[in-house]
């Protein structure tokens, strides 16, 4: 199946152009991106040494009852097109939630800008 592993700097390109293309963002806003929000918060999504997609986690916090609850800001999903319904956008999203999970953040919330 699938691999979703944090983005390792071999990988940083690959994710870049699938993301990119993907999403239709510009390539020269990459590193803009990556700076907000920290290599150490992308995930790549492999399959058979190619990565195919990503993600990213803007790591926040949202406030209840006068305190700051620990949330992931899910963002900047995709996947190649040329690789989309096989289950892969999915898979990355449950090993996402179950990494949040793993970290003790107990909310994940969509981060759409």
């Amino acid at each position: 199946m699938f691999d979703y592993a944090p983005l390792q700097a071999p990988d940083e390109s690959a994710l870049r152009d699938v993301l990119c293309h993907a999403l239709n963002i510009p390539r020269d806003y990459w590193s803009t991106f990556v700076d907000r929000i920290d290599r150490r918060n992308l995930r790549a999504l492999i399959d058979k040494g190619t990565v195919i997609g990503g993600l990213g986690i803007y790591r926040m916090g949202q406030w209840f009852s006068g305190r700051v609850v620990p949330c992931g800001g899910i963002s900047i999903v995709g996947i190649a097109p040329q690789r989309r319904r096989e289950g892969a956008a999915r898979f990355q999203l449950q090993r996402c939630l179950e990494e949040l999970h793993a970290d003790g953040t107990p909310l994940a919330a969509l981060y759409a800008s």
